[in-house]
């Protein structure tokens, strides 16, 4: 189906709708115009040096289509907080053998190395290279108990 843009004052596409088909005009896929890209050009749409402060309280109740709006679409950068927080909740007080229990039998890629920093970048030859420590593929469950002999203390 064609898609239509909303007059001024029209009604919102539903959150759940994909921000693509509701911010790209319909001509898009045949002659290129795209309603975004000529909203980003008006220079008042996103001030200079600007972050938009959000929640996830506050996109759940307006709706993905608003931080879309309101952001990205502007190419406003924007950050969110609490969008985590259920997931973090689900994995409170978990110990090693709950992720054990859980993951225990899945293949990971795990990288050793004895810097904490170690995927920053670093200088050499007068350029900016980025560290790659030794990476390998393991059980979840063999890297868990690789952890408990170095001495790391529970999750």
């Amino acid at each position: 189906g064609s898609r239509v843009l909303l007059p001024a004052g029209g009604d919102p596409p539903p959150s759940t709708a994909d921000a693509f088909s509701h911010t790209t005009h319909p001509d898009m896929a045949t002659d290129g115009f795209n309603w975004t890209q000529l909203s980003m050009s008006r220079a008042n749409n996103f001030p200079s040096g600007t972050i938009k402060y959000l929640d996830a309280a506050t996109i759940k109740e307006r709706g993905a289509m608003h931080a879309w709006h309101t952001t990205f679409a502007r190419s406003i950068p924007a950050l969110v907080s609490g969008l985590g927080d259920d997931v973090a909740a689900s994995f409170s007080g978990w110990r090693r053998e709950d992720y054990r229990r859980h993951w225990g039998g899945k293949d990971v890629v795990v990288a050793f190395s004895p810097d904490e920093m170690f995927q920053r970048g670093v200088l050499r030859s007068g350029l900016r290279r980025l560290q790659a420590p030794h990476r390998q593929r393991m059980r979840f469950d063999a890297f868990l108990d690789a952890q408990a002999e170095e001495g790391v203390g529970e999750p």
